[in-house]
């Protein structure tokens, strides 16, 4: 995968006829999406192709998993707004207009045409839930678990993403909370020592299960103590149940790490003025101000 849904900001074979299912029909992935995709691929080996000449790296395949990580290469960068930046060449045009697939969505949806695989239909999914398409999300997260659970005889490394970003799809809406909970936690019992997913798991027991949720941020601390999402979201809860002491510990320490962290600044403000320490609170404030005043001076 190439992305992961968090609380706070915050990769089988079927049959030739392809498609993906949807609530209402079907979304037909016909040639033109491969061969889209497939020039958005050449393209994009042409803009790599003199770094990896200089890495020693030959005969480069143009194959699915290429295309699977050109959904993940332009879905990274569409989600970081960087798409723009790229020369045009290198992106396939999207014929029909604004509402066409981007590069990336082409991208993944050929490499599932092509064959299809779990991370592919991960992929896809992450894009469709940050473009705010909830349904046809978590169809696709389904669909790649689908193909996990045919895969008896080989491991599927990217089940556990899957559900845990399933889990986070599903955090959305209040009253699923118990299925996010529920997918959150067997992405844990997948991959047990991974801070990220335990966080997510946290976030999704936060608002019913607090003292679950606190004891999935600690273990996420535990494995990795550099957690950003882990930490933050502990102090969130800590805040948010009324232990300001500990709050104010944790966005100092977030502070510590990434001095201009406004989202810390602003918890660890508030937990301030909770604990009845008002002028240090008006003075962090003015600190993020002057900071921000900065960065725009900088833009």
């Amino acid at each position: 995968g190439f992305l992961t849904l968090d609380e706070e900001t915050s990769s089988a074979t079927l049959n030739e006829e392809r498609s993906l299912a949807t609530g209402d029909g079907h979304i037909e992935l016909d040639r033109k999406l491969i061969f889209d995709a497939r020039a958005a691929l050449e393209s994009a080996i042409d803009l790599v192709g003199p770094a990896l000449a200089r890495a020693g790296v030959r005969d480069f395949p143009t194959d699915v998993t290429l295309l699977a990580n050109l959904c993940a290469v332009l879905g990274r960068a569409e989600d970081a707004q960087l798409t723009s930046q790229l020369p045009p060449k290198h992106l396939p045009d999207s014929p029909g207009g604004a509402e066409s697939p981007g590069a990336a969505r082409v991208a993944c949806e050929a490499a599932i045409a092509t064959e299809p695989s779990a991370g592919a239909f991960n992929n896809l999914g992450l894009l469709l839930a940050r473009g705010g398409d909830d349904a046809a999300a978590e169809l696709a997260f389904r669909s790649g678990l689908e193909l996990c659970a045919l895969e008896v005889r080989v491991s599927c490394p990217e089940a556990a993403e899957i559900w845990s970003n399933l889990g986070s799809l599903l955090r959305s809406d209040p009253t699923r909370s118990a299925e996010a909970t529920e997918a959150c936690e067997a992405a844990v019992q997948l991959a047990p020592d991974s801070a990220a997913l335990l966080a997510n798991l946290g976030a999704a027991q936060s608002e019913h299960e607090p003292a679950a949720a606190r004891a999935s941020y600690e273990r996420a601390l535990s494995i990795d103590p550099g957690s950003h999402n882990a930490r933050f979201n502990l102090a969130v809860l800590l805040l948010r149940h009324g232990e300001a002491d500990g709050a104010a510990l944790a966005f100092e320490a977030l502070l510590a790490a990434e001095p201009r962290d406004e989202g810390a600044r602003m918890g660890l403000a508030r937990a301030l003025a909770e604990l009845g320490r008002f002028d240090e609170a008006i003075a962090l404030s003015r600190d993020g101000a002057r900071l921000s005043a900065l960065d725009e001076e900088d833009a």
